[in-house]
């Protein structure tokens, strides 16, 4: 787990507790690669470099940290209590493999007592409790080249828990109409958040190659002021089938970097041709509609005599 404030304190063997004078921290993954960019802005800075330039790919550590040059006060051994904390959102922005947007830690630690000798070189695991575990993930199981059908109620939950990994569907679309795709970040518990995932929204043609940016796409997350949403408006210049991306500002992947997603998009109205003194039914037909939406025709509410709910 990246991100992670791991903490020692030296014990003081005269009150038998935590000093709060002698004290090191390391951020885990600090020599992982960092925001290593993604599908669907890229994997390189306004210069044309590599933003995983500065660290590691390594998988193995994602969750490194490094505590040495523990001060011992007195005599050559002594006992230090391992703790891990969240970084602060404010006061850390520039901290850690996350800077300048941090991510809540996944699960609890217990503190860790380790009797230590001077020159001495530990290995210490820590498990966190309690943490959000891999669930199976029926978009999951998407790729670039075989995306899934968006669901005809438009609505559906996802998560990215695995490094890197940009979750895709497909909507077929009229030319001249509009999508509206909104994913809402949430945290294990269901809850909308800002600091777990970093969503970006993109749309492509289901033409266009492996590898290419896709032609709409949300530049940066959270873009409306409804709290942990990004939102894409996509326009169709012509008919067909489209594909929508999900992914990770940063290219990163955990178990609990969950989301509700939801696309809106009227497909066909019929008739197409109404007389201008209105009273005549229109039936409009697509995916995403929920109970409690209004209609409205030029600068008139339109009223809803019946829908349906898929």
């Amino acid at each position: 787990m990246q991100g992670v404030n791991v903490v020692a304190r030296w014990i003081d063997p005269s009150s038998g507790q935590p000093s709060r004078q002698y004290a090191v921290s390391s951020v885990s993954g600090f020599a992982f690669s960092g925001n290593a960019g993604n599908p669907l802005t890229g994997s390189l800075d306004a210069l044309g470099q590599p933003l995983n330039r500065f660290g590691s790919t390594d998988a193995t550590l994602e969750g490194f940290f490094d505590l040495a040059g523990l001060v011992i006060p007195q005599g050559s051994t002594g006992q230090f209590q391992l703790t891990v904390e969240a970084l602060d959102s404010m006061l850390s922005q520039q901290v850690g493999p996350y800077a300048p947007y941090q991510v809540t830690p996944s699960g609890t630690a217990q503190p860790i007592t380790l009797t230590l000798s001077a020159g001495a070189d530990v290995q210490q695991d820590i498990l966190m409790q309690g943490s959000a575990a891999p669930r199976t993930d029926l978009v999951g199981t998407s790729t670039f080249a075989s995306p899934l059908p968006v669901p005809k109620s438009g609505l559906w939950t996802g998560d990215l828990s695995s490094y890197g990994e940009v979750d895709y569907l497909s909507l077929t679309a009229q030319s001249g109409q509009t999508a509206v795709i909104d994913v809402t970040a949430l945290d294990e518990n269901s809850r909308a958040t800002d600091q777990k995932a970093q969503p970006l929204i993109g749309a492509w043609s289901i033409s266009d190659p492996v590898g290419s940016l896709p032609p709409a796409v949300t530049s940066s997350p959270f873009n409306v002021s409804n709290f942990g949403v990004t939102r894409l408006d996509a326009q169709f210049l012509s008919s067909g089938q489209f594909r929508i991306g999900i992914g990770d500002l940063r290219g990163d992947g955990r178990p609990d970097y969950r989301y509700l997603a939801r696309v809106l998009y009227a497909d066909t109205l019929e008739p197409s041709r109404v007389g201008a003194a209105g009273g005549s039914p229109v039936e409009v037909d697509g995916i995403g509609f929920q109970a409690g939406m209004t209609v409205s025709i030029g600068a008139a509410n339109a009223s809803i005599f019946f829908a349906e709910f898929e």
